[in-house]
């Protein structure tokens, strides 16, 4: 399936699934704990508390936000962009703090002449086309010395498993091993921070230089 077609096939598949989004996916999860250490993690490894403009990829209903705001500062702006219109709508209100930023497209093909301190990729990645693409594509957007976070609470292993036997609309959408993503993160010139790939936690981390 080429790009454009994934996407809208995307856009449809999450639109159908926008209301009670998080609950369903996270809800016990997060009653069960843990997964707010696991956050904790990912926020530190991509420097959000020090970061002012930060993107949220693939944000959905907004999962990642009551988590993030706490960790920035007043100046700061996040911006959540989803290909799902539905998705935004629901994470519009949710959240209505003033930091945010709303916006329905592509993260993979984003026109913005803003340039971001952190992009977080959070729980998305395999619903992406083009990896390679899209890791490139995100890179430029991130202004010198800012970081791209692909991250999962899960390992690659077990979030293809749980595809597999998902809705057949995303049953073949799958995460790369962390070493084999890292090699996109260098092929579009950043440097790779860290590769994890662990029961429980996934992450590829990369910076663009300074300069």
């Amino acid at each position: 399936m080429d790009p454009n077609a994934r996407a809208a096939a995307n856009r449809q598949f999450f639109n159908d699934r926008a209301v009670g989004w998080s609950e369903r996916c996270w809800g016990d999860k997060l009653r069960a704990g843990g997964l707010e250490a696991k956050l904790e993690r990912l926020f530190a490894a991509a420097a959000i508390p020090a970061a002012r403009r930060i993107l949220d990829v693939g944000a959905g209903d907004g999962f990642l936000v009551p988590f993030l705001l706490p960790c920035l500062a007043p100046d700061a702006i996040l911006t959540e962009v989803d290909v799902a219109d539905q998705m935004i709508a629901e994470n519009q209100k949710r959240h209505p703090d003033p930091r945010l930023r709303f916006l329905v497209a592509d993260a993979s093909s984003l026109a913005t002449a803003d340039r971001y301190d952190a992009i977080l990729a959070f729980s998305c990645f395999p619903h992406f086309a083009d990896h390679a693409g899209t890791i490139r594509h995100l890179g430029g957007l991130l202004a010198p010395g800012g970081r791209l976070a692909v991250c999962h609470l899960q390992s690659s292993a077990e979030m293809n498993h749980f595809h597999r036997g998902a809705h057949p609309e995303v049953s073949n959408h799958e995460l790369p091993a962390a070493v084999a993503l890292a090699r996109l993160f260098t092929a579009a010139d950043l440097t790779v921070a860290a590769a994890v790939d662990e029961p429980g936690f996934y992450l590829v981390l990369g910076q663009r230089p300074n300069s």
